[in-house]
């Protein structure tokens, strides 16, 4: 009786034991099948890790490349704006408030020379940043060709030779796929006539004289784009200057800009022209920085939506 039972003991202690052994050569076998796995998303991670660092690299690369081309552009730019010297030798008093939204802008300003005739320009062109800046280009490039090709034009029939040659150098009038284009104030002052030609695609002439403002409307025309016309000629105002007249061309970025109180709400142009009453009194100077003020003010913190140009000059 006791040797059966030791003998059951016995049996169940090697049974118990080679069943331990058993599991314990499977789990071995799994913790290995496990590791191996593990070992192998572990490579595939590093792996993925690897091309996760060279596609970064790569992107880098190309961000630095871009960021350093457009700071090239911006250089170049600015390279093409007259400088505050040459303003004053052509206009005597005046004064610009230009915030581009980007690094590079859509817009520009231009001026030039011949004889007693003085040149001065605002140019809106379609976009801003990059594409904008590259339409500065063409835009200026080709303000300077109609110069020298049509010394003697008046204003509007520059603005409409500058229409015509943007819609050539962009194939526009005949492909119809490309919407690019620019928005022109142009002011002609012939100094010994004492007489202001303006021509405008789009954009206004703001003429403040004592207590009252005289808006000279441009064309309901963009240059290049979409036309009305073929050969499309715009209008030129002829104004006859007066001691202490003030005047200002701009860009649509000012009046265009939302923020308010509410940041829900655009500045407008009836606001704008209130503005410019208001401040009429203060030196040019400090009525172009109270434009700056009134701007951010407005902004309010709100993103700023389109590149900012106001050209203020005045009579002397």
């Amino acid at each position: 009786m006791v040797a059966t039972f030791i003998g059951g003991l016995l049996g169940f202690y090697f049974w118990r034991t080679r069943s331990i052994r058993q599991r314990n050569l499977e789990l071995h076998r799994e913790v290995a099948s496990q590791t191996n796995e593990l070992r192998q998303i572990n490579e595939e991670l590093q792996q993925t890790s690897e091309e996760v660092s060279r596609q970064n690299n790569e992107i880098q690369k190309i961000y630095d490349e871009l960021t350093d081309s457009i700071h090239a552009a911006e250089v170049i730019q600015k390279a093409i704006l007259p400088g505050k010297d040459l303003l004053e030798e052509y206009f005597g008093s005046i004064e610009i408030f230009y915030k581009p939204k980007d690094v590079v802008s859509g817009d520009f300003y231009w001026c030039a020379q011949i004889e007693n005739r003085y040149f001065l320009a605002v140019v809106d062109c379609t976009g801003h940043g990059v594409a904008g800046a590259f339409m500065t280009f063409i835009a200026y490039e080709t303000l300077n060709q109609v110069l020298r090709e049509n010394q003697h034009l008046n204003a509007g029939q520059i603005v409409s030779q500058l229409n015509q040659e943007i819609l050539s150098s962009m194939n526009r009038y005949q492909s119809g796929k490309v919407n690019a284009g620019m928005d022109v104030s142009l002011c002609i002052l012939d100094k010994d006539k004492n007489v202001l030609e303006f021509a405008g695609a789009n954009n206004p002439l703001y003429l403040i004289r004592q207590d009252e403002i005289l808006v000279y409307k441009g064309d309901k025309q963009g240059i290049g784009g979409k036309q009305k016309s073929e050969n499309y000629q715009f209008e030129t105002h002829s104004v006859l200057l007066q001691k202490n007249d003030q005047l200002y061309i701009f860009s649509d970025g000012y009046a265009d800009q939302i923020g308010g109180e509410n940041r829900n709400e655009k500045y407008m142009y009836p606001r704008f022209r209130d503005k410019l009453l208001k401040i009429r009194e203060l030196k040019i100077h400090k009525r172009i920085s109270t434009l700056e003020n009134e701007f951010e003010n407005w902004r309010n913190g709100y993103e700023q939506l389109d590149d900012v140009l106001v050209v203020g000059f005045e009579i002397k």
